[in-house]
């Protein structure tokens, strides 16, 4: 007992001279004060329940709880403080192959929601949204959600199944997906060529996909001779700062593209965190090749700082919707024994000094894809159950454009109650169940063929100036 008082009293020294040295300014002392006051008064609690509580408890147990207690008076799904598991899977994820689902997800309104599905990985395939709410993993209702400890619950071994329950904007009842773990390697450019214009698809910031990014583009331009870029940001969940500040500066001439700003009086941290990125590489794309940038509500955290970035400096042109909002910067502290602290400590601000998190990126040019209603979903589930499209597919094996739309005419409205762009995109997909996938689907995405229309009228335009 008198070892576990004399360790108390060692922890207690050391918050104290922590919060001296950081509270060591002039006007302060009144903070000072209560500091110590509060950390004597958590110290009697500690060694109350420590010593006579009903129940014996761990020092551990005690302390831990306390710092999550604290950590949840924030109010902010982004500081946590990490057990050692959770440090380890937190550092799995900047790796770019981790096993699970494939989805970011984030708390919003004390809900577990998701970002963005990533692109390829068993929760896009099974029709994950960016905005669903997860309301319980395998039945369990998920209350008072703690990002950390989901993650273990959604994470496991490849080849197991997990089933997760929905809440979605427009649907009354809960929509059940049980999903198969796979061992997540996420591709971060994918990139295609729509008769002169680059199509983009940046699926994430992580550690190579400037150099992925330059590398094509370069090539495009050289050899292709491309005269117009679209970059795909939907559900593009961010990444690394280095990566998305990189990205920026192959757009940009010259100039601020984003900048972070901590508390003003967060000494000694300050002078760390109030910094300013600018423009390094002259602009490595021509100045005079058309941008349209593709964004949604699961376009994240550096997709934001790329988009801001380009519209401030009215690089390109923003497509779709408001951007999610994520834009602050968690710094991590490595503790004993392998916990950590991951804390916001500062905000990114794009360079007209707009404010990203919890508010978002307003586009250009607002347009968004719609969501299937109730009925259309029944309807869809309704025309698995009868096969009618399987039947159509053994009778033709790659059916052509016309055969398709005969097809469609067939059992529109006659047997099913779904608009033909649905069906086109539902006869797609069964198409390319085993195989991969074209890049892009013009038929569906109308949002990608308005960007193509408009760079297609700017590139007449310089045309015809020229």
């Amino acid at each position: 007992m008198k070892k576990e008082r004399i360790i108390w009293a060692g922890v207690v020294i050391i918050l104290i001279s922590i919060i001296v040295i950081n509270f060591s300014i002039p006007g302060t002392k009144a903070t000072e004060d209560d500091s110590r006051k509060y950390l004597d008064l958590f110290g009697r609690v500690f060694d109350s329940l420590k010593n006579s509580y009903i129940e014996k408890k761990e020092s551990r147990e005690l302390i831990v709880g306390a710092i999550n207690g604290m950590i949840k008076t924030l109010n902010d799904p982004h500081t946590s403080f990490l057990e050692p598991k959770e440090k380890e899977n937190l550092e799995i994820e900047t790796t770019g192959e981790y096993g699970g689902l494939g989805i970011e997800i984030g708390i919003r309104d004390n809900k577990l929601t998701v970002i963005s599905p990533i692109e390829d990985t068993p929760a896009e395939k099974a029709g994950i949204k960016s905005g669903d709410r997860i309301v319980k993993i395998e039945g369990e209702s998920v209350v008072d959600p703690d990002l950390g400890k989901i993650v273990e619950k959604l994470r496991g071994k490849p080849q197991t199944k997990v089933t997760v329950s929905i809440e979605r904007e427009g649907i009354d009842e809960l929509i059940d997906f049980t999903i198969m773990r796979e061992v997540i390697k996420i591709k971060s450019v994918k990139s295609d060529l729509i008769d002169d214009i680059a199509y983009i698809r940046l699926i994430s910031f992580r550690k190579n996909a400037s150099l992925e990014l330059k590398s094509i583009l370069s090539r495009y331009i050289n050899k292709k001779k491309i005269k117009g870029i679209i970059i795909d940001l939907r559900n593009n969940p961010g990444g690394l700062l280095d990566v998305a500040i990189s990205i920026s500066d192959l757009f940009i001439d010259k100039g601020l593209i984003v900048y972070t700003k901590p508390r003003e009086d967060s000494l000694p941290y300050y002078s760390a965190l109030n910094k300013k990125f600018y423009s390094q590489a002259a602009g490595t794309i021509p100045s005079n090749i058309p941008i349209v940038l593709l964004v949604n509500h699961g376009s994240a955290s550096a997709s934001e700082i790329l988009s801001g970035a380009i519209k401030d400096h009215k690089r390109g042109i923003l497509l779709g919707t408001k951007t999610f909002g994520k834009g602050s910067v968690q710094s991590v502290v490595n503790l004993n024994d392998g916990y950590g602290l991951r804390y916001t400590t500062a905000y990114y601000y794009t360079p007209n000094g707009t404010k990203i998190h919890n508010i978002g990126i307003d586009p250009d040019i607002e347009l968004d894809i719609p969501n299937l209603s109730k009925d259309e979903i029944k309807e869809i589930a309704k025309l698995k159950e009868k096969d009618l499209i399987q039947t159509f597919l053994k009778k033709n094996k790659n059916p052509e454009k016309k055969e398709i739309d005969k097809f469609i005419s067939e059992i529109k409205g006659n047997q099913v109650n779904l608009d033909e762009r649905i069906l086109n995109r539902i006869i797609k997909q069964e198409i390319y169940r085993d195989k991969k996938m074209p890049l892009y689907d013009l038929d569906w995405d109308i949002q990608l063929k308005m960007a193509l229309d408009i760079l297609k009228s700017e590139i007449s335009g310089i045309l015809n100036r020229n």
